[in-house]
C-alpha cells in the first residue's frame, strides 16, 4: 500500500534525521519505516564521542534537526545550549 510509494521515493533519496547518541538512532520517518519493513539495519557514523563531555552534554541526545534548531535560536531562548555551538 502506502509503503510502495515511499519505497519509490527512495530512488530520489531519503530524508533521514540522525540522532547523535547511537549509530542506529534515527528520528522515525516514512523512509525509516521502509527499512523496518524489509528488516534492513540502518546505521550512520555521526555519533558524539562520549569522552568529549562538553559536546556530549550540549547535543549528545539530540537529532540533527534539533541541533540545527538550537544553532539558529537566540542564545537567550535556548537555555544556554546555543552558546556551546558558537564557542
Amino acid at each position: 500500500g502506502c509503503y510502495f510509494f515511499t519505497f519509490l521515493m527512495l530512488i530520489q533519496g531519503a530524508n533521514l534525521n540522525v540522532i547523535f547518541a547511537d549509530v542506529c538512532a534515527f528520528e522515525y520517518t516514512e523512509e525509516i519505516a521502509v527499512f523496518d519493513i524489509f528488516k534492513m539495519k540502518l546505521v550512520h557514523g555521526w555519533v558524539v564521542d562520549p569522552q568529549d563531555l562538553g559536546t556530549a552534554a550540549a547535543f549528545g541526545r539530540l537529532s540533527f534537526n534539533q541541533v540545527m534548531d538550537v544553532m539558529v535560536q537566540d542564545s537567550g531562548d535556548d537555555g544556554g545550549r546555543g552558546a556551546a555551538f558558537r564557542e
